[in-house]
């Protein structure tokens, strides 16, 4: 089976929940659809959903039961929305038990801005980032070490 493309949509403002909102009625998009969006506008949406409903999302999330994750490997520019229509290869159930890290295993965090890295400082994407920030933000035990990320090439001059 192959990999469906998102077909990317340039919306020409700041992504917010209102605007995914707006876009899943206007769009008909239904429970068997996935809206992707690049790291950053999804964190922004991550914050915002923080700091309106006063709790963390649920990860998968699903939004008017659409589909909403970052990107795990496509290529989503900052400010534009990637969507996919009757999308089957996304995971819509909660996988949170499998983000699980076991005792002693340490989450790596650029020690400038706080982005989740690997012990090189590289960007950790997809399915690795996820289950790094689900541990952080559940686990009072979390091991995190800061190191330099390379996502502050200048951060330590």
């Amino acid at each position: 089976m192959a990999v469906k493309k998102p077909e990317i949509k340039n919306i020409g403002k700041k992504i917010t929940l209102l605007l995914l909102r707006d876009l899943i009625l206007d769009e008909n998009l239904t429970e068997d659809d996935t809206i992707i969006l690049n790291s950053k506008n999804f964190d922004d949406i991550v914050i915002e959903y923080l700091e309106h409903y006063g709790q963390s999302m649920t990860f998968p999330h699903l939004f008017l039961g659409v589909l909403i994750r970052e990107t795990e490997g496509e290529t989503i520019p900052q400010n534009k929305i990637g969507i996919i229509k009757d999308d089957d290869e996304s995971v819509r159930i909660d996988m949170s038990k499998e983000f699980d890290y076991y005792d002693a295993e340490i989450v790596y965090r650029c020690g400038w801005c706080g982005n989740v890295v690997d012990e090189k400082g590289k960007e950790l994407e997809g399915y690795n980032r996820e289950r790094a920030i689900n541990y952080i933000e559940n686990f009072k035990t979390a091991i995190v070490k800061h190191t330099n990320g390379k996502c502050c090439p200048n951060g330590h001059n």
